[in-house]
């Protein structure tokens, strides 16, 4: 590329709370409208259909990990710029891309990032270029940080619904039994415990299942890899029966789990992606794992997920991101 651009990056984020000021402006802005990982992407047809758009387009569609069947990271809304009004402005998520044939002259890109603008609480993330090809070239460049920003406002927007809605019933169950905190709501039920390392929550639907499973083991030095920590999982999830005889949840062996290093709240963690399965029987699903070391204590600490939703109108998507969150709850006595 013959030409350098500069990159202009505006970012604009709305916290004010606790300040009078801040508190009118909330008080202004009607709630956001949208489902759970929707995006709308505001994109005139000329963008739309070049490498750009489907740069674009690919990114959000990318197949969300470990699924039983395949489902985007984001469910995607496109919407023209003059059909970019009412409600559409009310959106959780939006994406304007947007070609400024002026911007030639002064070589500019443009990228910003701003918090509730028409409703409360939003995502907007702001792209200009003078042509497709700058589009694509800054699209790219800010992928990352694009798709984390709206990842980790709908995780955001899940820990806030934990919270509120949270048991204080199993707040304390877990204080006092295992000197730990994370946020289940009501309709979690205790379904097993055993002191001082295990305790087994669900919440059982009619046709599909939220479980969350917290397990601790006394920290020797070892290395929290992939290998151990499956053997980890599959001792202790040998406790959850099926509802036939001998059948048990283990950690299914058609796909090896995706292992990555991740931070949460400041705080490390290794989290393995996977599918379960019960043993000796069919039943299964997705689960994510999050593991990290209590220094204090001298333990491991387990948060396991899992889904159980066999219907594929339905989906597994939303079901375990909003156990993923749960993660975020995560505190020590």
């Amino acid at each position: 590329m013959k030409k350098h651009f500069l990159i202009v990056v505006s970012i604009l984020i709305i916290t004010a709370c606790g300040s009078e000021s801040g508190n009118n402006i909330k008080k202004n802005l009607p709630e956001s409208i949208g489902s759970p990982y929707e995006l709308v992407i505001v994109c005139d047809n000329d963008l739309w259909e070049t490498s750009a758009g489907d740069t674009v387009k690919n990114t959000f569609q990318e197949s969300e990990v470990m699924l039983n069947q395949p489902e985007s990271m984001f469910s995607i809304i496109r919407k023209r710029e003059s059909g970019f009004k009412g409600l559409f402005t009310k959106h959780r998520n939006v994406l304007m891309l947007t070609i400024d044939t002026a911007l030639s002259k002064t070589d500019k890109m443009m990228y910003g990032i701003t918090y509730d603008n028409w409703a409360m609480p939003q995502v907007i993330v702001s792209l200009k270029t003078k042509d497709s090809e700058s589009m694509k070239v800054l699209f790219e460049m800010k992928r990352d940080e694009i798709v984390n920003a709206f990842e980790d406002a709908e995780q955001s927007r899940f820990e806030s619904k934990l919270i509120r809605y949270g048991s204080s019933d199993i707040d304390t169950l877990l204080k006092n039994n295992f000197g730990l905190y994370v946020s289940l709501p009501k309709n979690y039920k205790v379904r097993d415990i055993q002191k001082p390392d295990f305790i087994w929550l669900s919440y059982e639907m009619p046709v599909s299942s939220q479980g969350v499973v917290i397990y601790t083991y006394p920290y020797n030095g070892e290395e929290l890899n992939s290998e151990f920590l499956i053997s980890k999982r599959n001792e202790f999830l040998k406790r959850i029966p099926g509802q036939l005889p001998n059948t048990y949840m283990q950690t299914s062996d058609a796909f090896a789990p995706i292992e990555k290093d991740v931070v949460i709240k400041g705080r490390e963690w290794v989290k393995l992606s996977g599918f379960w399965n019960l043993e000796n029987d069919f039943m299964g699903g997705p689960f994510r794992n999050f593991t990290t070391i209590d220094v204090k204590n001298n333990r491991v600490v387990s948060i396991d997920c899992y889904v159980y939703s066999p219907d594929a109108n339905k989906g597994q998507r939303n079901y375990i991101k909003q156990l993923e969150a749960v993660v975020r709850t995560f505190k020590l006595d």
